[in-house]
């Protein structure tokens, strides 16, 4: 009986949600890719879930104007804040947003990025989420909603308007960024039958040892 109860336990061990702790989306930063934000437009880009996640850290790249390539240190304000999804487009802001990162420069040769990490405790569901980044001191942002890195489609919402328009080609770009965070991998359904299966093969094997030590 004790082995019974230990080799269920185990078995149910092996099979229960997993948390794993990683990178869980990725589009860091390439050639000059970054956004400059220290003008009045608010940037938005999204990524996926598939599984059940707890946030911890969003990591975002910026840059400033061409005229000021090699700046050593970020002079701007910035804020970063977590958008549900609504049919391909951000909807509304679920948490933040967040306006103390831990930002550090990164030298790129003829000019200078800066990477900004934010430090957050955010539990998600699987699901498709909306990266928010802007300066906070903009009036009346224009609102721009990118999807994928390099060159992906790109949308549109102009101050004080609903609606969103597909822009012109020259302002398709994405947000480099990253999310960590700690992941509770569920098992898959059939994972759970051969689970069950094994333990009634177990329960039957048990019952008759049980059957002939009693003969």
């Amino acid at each position: 009986m004790l082995r019974l109860v230990l080799t269920s336990l185990t078995v149910g061990a092996l099979f229960s949600p997993q948390v794993v702790d990683a990178q869980i989306w990725s589009q860091s930063p390439a050639g000059s890719a970054g956004i400059d934000i220290t003008g009045g437009n608010w940037w938005a880009d999204s990524f996926v879930l598939s599984d059940p996640t707890t946030v911890f850290l969003f990591r975002v790249w910026t840059h400033l104007p061409e005229e000021q390539p090699r700046e050593t240190s970020w002079p701007g304000s910035l804020s970063l804040a977590l958008y549900s999804d609504l049919s391909g487009e951000p909807g509304s802001a679920i948490s933040g947003p967040w306006t103390t990162p831990t930002t550090d420069v990164e030298d790129q040769g003829v000019f200078n990025l800066f990477r900004h990490d934010f430090a957050v405790s955010v539990p998600l569901s699987a699901a498709t989420y909306w990266l928010v980044m802007h300066n906070p001191t903009a009036v009346e942002p224009h609102f721009w909603a990118v999807h994928g890195f390099e060159g992906g489609q790109a949308i549109h919402r102009p101050p004080g308007e609903t609606d969103w328009y597909a822009p012109e080609a020259q302002y398709r770009r994405s947000l480099a960024f990253e999310v960590y965070g700690e992941t509770s991998v569920v098992p898959e359904p059939s994972t759970w039958v051969l689970l069950a299966t094994g333990l009634v093969g177990i329960g039957i094997v048990a019952r008759r040892r049980k059957d002939e030590d009693e003969v």
